[in-house]
C-alpha cells in the first residue's frame, strides 16, 4: 500500500511558523508601544495557536524520518530535547534579562529600593510612584531585548522548517512488515 496523497510536514509547518513569527512580532510591538491587555491577550493567543501545532508538526517530521521500529526512540528523544531546550532557553533568556536589568535596578538601591520589592505585593505598595514607574521602565526596556531575541529564534525556526521535506516519504507497508518480521526472527535466534 503506497500513500502518495499525504501532505508533507513542511507544507503544514511553514504556515504555523509564520503564525509564530507574527505572534512574537506582535508581542514585540505590544511591548514597544504599550498595548492594552486585550491586544496583548490576542497576540499571545496567536502565538499559542502557532506553538501548539508546531510541536506536533516537528514530532511528526522526526517520526516520519525513521522506520517504524525506531519511532518510540525518536518520540522520546523529541520530548527530551524539547524539555532540555526549554530549560536552557529559559535560563539563557533569564540570564540576558538579568544582565540588562540587574545593574540598572541595583543602581536604584541608593534611594532605598530593592528589586525584590517589585515581587512583594506589600513592599510594592509602599514604593513611591516615581520609583515604581522607573523600575517598570527598566523592566520593560530589558524585556524588549528578550522579545527581540525571541523574534530572532522564531525566524531561525521558520528557516529550519524550510529544510523539512515538502512531502512525506512513500511508505510501503509490506516492506516494513517484512523488516519487522526479519528482526523478530533474528531476536528469536539470539
Amino acid at each position: 500500500i503506497r500513500d502518495r496523497d499525504v501532505t508533507g510536514v513542511q507544507t503544514c509547518a511553514l504556515p504555523i511558523s509564520l503564525l509564530i513569527i507574527t505572534g512574537i512580532g506582535g508581542l514585540l510591538l505590544c511591548a514597544s508601544f504599550g498595548a492594552s491587555r486585550t491586544v496583548l491577550a490576542l497576540v499571545l493567543g496567536i502565538t499559542g495557536f502557532g506553538l501548539g501545532p508546531a510541536s506536533m508538526s516537528y514530532l511528526l517530521a522526526a517520526q516520519n524520518a525513521v522506520s517504524w521500529q525506531r519511532r518510540g526512540i525518536v518520540t522520546s528523544s523529541v520530548q527530551f530535547f524539547r524539555t532540555i531546550g526549554g530549560a536552557i532557553g529559559i535560563g539563557l533568556f533569564g540570564a540576558v534579562f538579568n544582565m540588562i536589568a540587574g545593574p540598572k535596578l541595583s543602581s536604584m538601591a541608593s534611594v532605598n529600593f530593592h528589586p525584590a520589592d517589585l515581587l512583594d505585593e506589600h513592599a510594592r505598595r509602599m514604593l513611591a510612584p516615581d520609583l515604581l514607574a522607573r523600575a517598570g521602565h527598566i523592566v520593560a526596556g530589558s524585556l524588549h531585548w528578550i522579545f527581540v531575541a525571541m523574534f530572532g529564534v522564531a525566524i531561525v525556526q521558520a528557516i529550519a522548517t524550510l529544510a523539512l521535506p515538502r512531502r512525506n516519504a512513500e511508505v510501503n507497508v509490506s516492506v516494513l512488515r517484512s523488516e519487522e518480521h526479519t528482526s523478530e526472527l533474528q531476536s528469536h535466534h539470539d
